[in-house]
């Protein structure tokens, strides 16, 4: 397939888009401010806290041009935008501080309110977190968008399009493909993360290795097989957890891992156990994007690092936040009707809500794991999978040498006594 090239600007030191009023300099000084400062806030054990979220996920507005089975089907709410007082507070409040903004909650991003998020992402150098079913995802969207964005997710849930059109009713499967292979190769010259989500359902299940290999042959290497939630009650007719073995899953998902190994792919599952293989290639300093990288490791390892020693605690709770149409705010998009709300934009400021008392009351039953029912069997709260050493080891060992050679200690090394 031929992919129509895309001319991006060139990255500089000045702020996203040229006219922010955030330079990249100070965007990353305020990152580590903000990662100093929630460690402060979960070790001091206050439930008010002086730290502001680093991803926020906005619904700019309810429409989506497609009627997935997965998502609301052929019963869409009605259309949307964001309401503009909630955008006021959004952008005075919260856009400043961020570092990530995920426009975001069952609607296409690049169509109705793209505008606004480009604008705000632009205005205080806040990376973007693209979620799109592909439709609008032409030259001059890409042109927008890839400079300013750090991760892109594109649903391509199969490489059969008799099979995507039917998960997916009103898609034009080949214009899709078409605009994710253009915005792969646009992703890859500017080192932006471009990775496919696959809802893994009955139906693109037996095929899954062979969407991947096609996913490669077209420049994406990065996927994310994901668990059908039925959140709109008629689409468990598609769910392969319910309607094919156990035995039979894992040997998709078994040969997906042997697929992602044998193509230096990425692959992450999360149906079920949570399971990654990463067979690409090493990046040098020569490839693209090396401070995108180096940003995104070093919060992957401090948000890891947190995981660890703050076992159970979620990280949405501790540096998320979700803006709906109408403002009302919480930590997730898990919690769909309404139970974890801090209380609503349209009505309050942001820092009423962020230490108000629902939100004060989450952080305690986090740190003394008493969660909510909708947190109570989340994934996102599964306790980290056991290693033989932990990132700061190191320095536990700095500052209490291990006891003599010999002696016999019956506690891991980061626990010894």
């Amino acid at each position: 397939m031929a992919t129509v090239p895309v001319r991006l600007s060139t990255r500089s030191a000045e702020p996203v888009g040229g006219t922010g009023l955030v330079t990249d300099a100070e965007r990353r000084a305020a990152e580590h401010r903000h990662r100093r400062t929630v460690e402060r806030d979960l070790l001091s054990g206050d439930t008010r806290w002086r730290s502001t979220p680093y991803e926020a996920h906005v619904q700019f507005s309810t429409y989506c041009n497609l009627a997935c089975v997965m998502c609301w089907g052929d019963r869409p709410p009605p259309s949307r935008r964001l309401e503009p007082a909630v955008l006021a507070r959004v952008d005075a409040q919260i856009a400043p501080g961020l570092s990530i903004l995920t426009p975001h909650d069952g609607s296409e991003p690049l169509a109705v309110g793209w505008e606004s998020a480009r604008d705000l992402a632009r205005r205080w150098n806040v990376r973007l977190s693209l979620v799109t079913n592909g439709t609008f995802l032409d030259a001059r969207r890409i042109e927008e968008a890839v400079p300013l964005t750090e991760t892109l997710f594109v649903s391509l849930d199969s490489h059969v399009p008799e099979i995507f059109e039917q998960l997916r009713p009103g898609a034009d499967a080949r214009r899709i493909y078409a605009n994710a292979a253009a915005a792969a190769a646009a992703c890859r010259a500017e080192g932006v993360d471009c990775i496919a989500n696959i809802v893994l359902m009955v139906e693109n299940a037996p095929f899954l290795d062979r969407t991947l290999e096609w996913l490669h042959a077209h420049g994406i290497d990065s996927a994310n097989v994901i668990q059908l939630i039925d959140v709109n009650g008629r689409s468990d007719m598609h769910d392969p957890l319910r309607h094919l073995s156990v035995e039979y899953v894992e040997g998709v998902r078994r040969r997906a891992h042997e697929t992602a190994r044998r193509l230096g792919s990425r692959l992450i599952w999360l149906v079920g156990p949570t399971s990654t293989t990463d067979a690409r290639p090493r990046p040098t300093r020569a490839t693209p994007g090396a401070d995108l990288r180096a940003r995104r490791v070093a919060y992957d390892r401090w948000n890891e690092r947190l995981r660890l020693r703050h076992p159970g605690y979620c990280p949405k709770v501790f540096d998320r936040v979700r803006v709906t149409v109408d403002g009302a705010t919480g930590p997730c998009s898990y919690a769909a009707n309404g139970e974890l709300e801090y209380g609503t934009l349209a009505t309050h400021d942001f820092e009423t809500l962020w230490n108000g008392e629902t939100a004060r009351d989450l952080r305690r039953a986090m740190a003394t794991g008493d969660p909510p029912v909708p947190c109570d069997t989340c994934r996102w709260r599964d306790l980290p999978a056991r290693r033989s050493g932990l990132p700061f080891t190191r320095s536990v060992e700095a500052a209490f040498p291990l006891p003599a050679t010999g002696l016999v200690v019956d506690a891991p090394d980061h626990g010894a006594r």
